[in-house]
């Protein structure tokens, strides 16, 4: 078979996900895909896990005022989270509601529904409307909103892609949830929005053992150990017949910084400003400030 031949067949196939997609989204959950756009405060800042949150807080506490706060992942198992109370949460994990028992999963989802006495808007995938044990213990505390956010990604066309990620009915191929963050909160309307904790080094805590299990250190700034600790890709990956190799992570790390640059394209559509706090981010799509007191 060609190229040409089998290139066509492989739009065909895309164009026929991505309608079938779009008609899943239209009709069966369009209702709860909207959210409000009209914020009292246009300044947003979300908040990612990783060390520098905790020095720029400890630093500069006062930039943390007058901004709607954007928690990610495990935040609400912390003791920022009553201190900050912030405004939003964003998950996109699907272990997260799919329960998978992992300790951590628990003992966050837990902390979320004791701790929050303001109100607090979660926003997760709209395929987690499925998780019906999920939706019931979130739904526990009538102080946490839950809003739902179109999980399809597609390819970028700018012409129309701008359009669909607008009209919630598709998104950036999210790699991770600071993507997924910056990208509702776009569609919320805020600029500037600013990030911290965003340190992206992922690959320079990848390691391969001398029996080549390979994994990674994750660091986050709650950990108590420093240089975080070791998580095996196996055990990670665990609905993978085949072990997980170095270059899945390489080539998904590329997508992850190219999703970046996307989001960027996106927001100068939308007239948004993304500026990144973590001067030693390895993201390069936003341009980075210095906080002055």
């Amino acid at each position: 078979m060609s190229s040409q031949i089998r290139k066509y067949i492989n739009s065909i196939v895309n164009l026929i996900s991505l309608s079938s997609s779009l008609l899943l989204q239209v009709f069966v959950l369009n209702k709860r895909l909207s959210y409000s756009t009209k914020n009292q405060i246009k300044d947003c800042l979300i908040i990612g896990n990783g060390p520098s949150f905790k020095k720029l807080y400890e630093d500069k506490p006062n930039f943390f005022y007058n901004k709607d706060l954007v928690c990610v992942n495990h935040f609400p198992k912390t003791d920022f989270f009553e201190k900050l109370k912030p405004q939003y949460w964003v998950l996109r994990d699907s272990a997260f509601w799919k329960l998978t028992h992992q300790q951590i999963i628990e003992e966050t989802l837990e902390a979320a529904v004791t701790k929050t006495t303001w109100p607090l808007t979660l926003l997760i995938p709209a395929l987690a409307i499925r998780h019906v044990h999920f939706m019931n213990k979130i739904k526990a505390n009538k102080n946490i909103r839950l809003v739902f956010y179109n999980p399809i990604a597609i390819p970028y066309i700018k012409w129309l892609s701008n359009k669909l990620y607008k009209w919630n009915l598709a998104m950036p191929y999210c790699r991770n949830v600071i993507g997924a963050a910056i990208y509702t909160m776009i569609n919320k309307g805020y600029s500037p929005i600013y990030l911290t904790g965003v340190e992206s080094n992922f690959h320079t805590n990848l390691i391969v053992t001398p029996n080549n299990d390979f994994g990674m250190y994750d660091v986050h700034f709650y950990d108590k150990n420093k240089e975080g600790s070791f998580k095996s890709f196996k055990e990670i990956y665990t609905h993978k017949p085949d072990r997980y190799y170095v270059y899945e992570e390489f080539y998904s790390l590329y997508l992850c910084f190219k999703m970046y640059v996307i989001i960027q394209q996106y927001a100068y559509s939308q007239k948004a400003i993304i500026q990144n706090t973590t001067l030693d981010s390895f993201i390069d799509a936003f341009p980075k400030i210095k906080i002055t007191p």
